[in-house]
């Protein structure tokens, strides 16, 4: 699993505008065809392929029939409510400089306020601040349980591979909740993983976000 999911986003190939139809997503690979909305080449459709790395790049490969173009970009960048990948592309037809690579997708965690479970138990976590790098900080509250009504603060990030890790300081030590693969799908993306730490029995108890899409 990665940052990359099934739909339609936009984006730029090498300084035209597009809309990438990414159909398919095999653990970090995927596929898709894009259709050019603007410049010279509007309405002309290609096919593409890429890969997003652990580190959070991405490439994307389109076959022109006589070479392959590549658009790489090293890192995404959290930009509002966008998971924004900024690149060149490079290839046949292209000169030696590259032209502007773009794609934009949901950004699968931003600033607001999402349900989860926190060691077996409802919270509420206000995301306030979101970084470009994938890190970000907050307030979390206990909706239900024994805890109910009590607040907490938290700080986490979110890696190139989608997962996330959030920590919670308790006063004597850390609490820290890990979810490796989120779910992408019916409008939602789901964080399955556990909480471990203080006061917090091995293996650890469940831990859960839910951020709509």
């Amino acid at each position: 699993m990665s940052l990359i999911f099934v739909g339609n986003f936009a984006g730029i190939w090498h300084e035209h505008p597009v809309t990438f139809s990414i159909q398919q997503v095999f653990d970090t690979a995927f596929n898709g065809v894009g259709v050019f909305t603007g410049g010279p080449h509007q309405g002309i459709q290609f096919g593409f392929t890429g890969v997003a790395t652990e580190s959070g790049g991405l490439t994307i490969n389109r076959d022109v029939g006589i070479g392959i173009q590549t658009s790489t970009s090293a890192m995404f960048e959290l930009v509002g409510a966008e998971c924004v990948w900024r690149g060149l592309t490079t290839g046949p037809g292209i000169g030696p400089d590259g032209l502007p690579f773009e794609i934009r997708l949901p950004a699968l965690i931003r600033t607001g306020s999402f349900p989860g479970v926190w060691h077996d138990h409802d919270v509420s976590l206000e995301f306030a601040q979101v970084f470009p790098g994938g890190q970000f900080n907050g307030v979390g509250v206990f909706t239900g349980g024994p805890h109910s009504g009590i607040d907490f603060g938290f700080s986490g990030v979110l890696s190139g591979t989608g997962g996330l890790r959030i920590d919670r300081d308790v006063g004597i030590g850390i609490q820290t909740a890990f979810a490796p693969t989120p779910q992408v799908g019916g409008g939602s993306c789901v964080w399955v993983g556990n909480t471990t730490g203080v006061g917090i029995p091995e293996p650890g108890l469940p831990f859960k976000l839910t951020v709509s899409l």
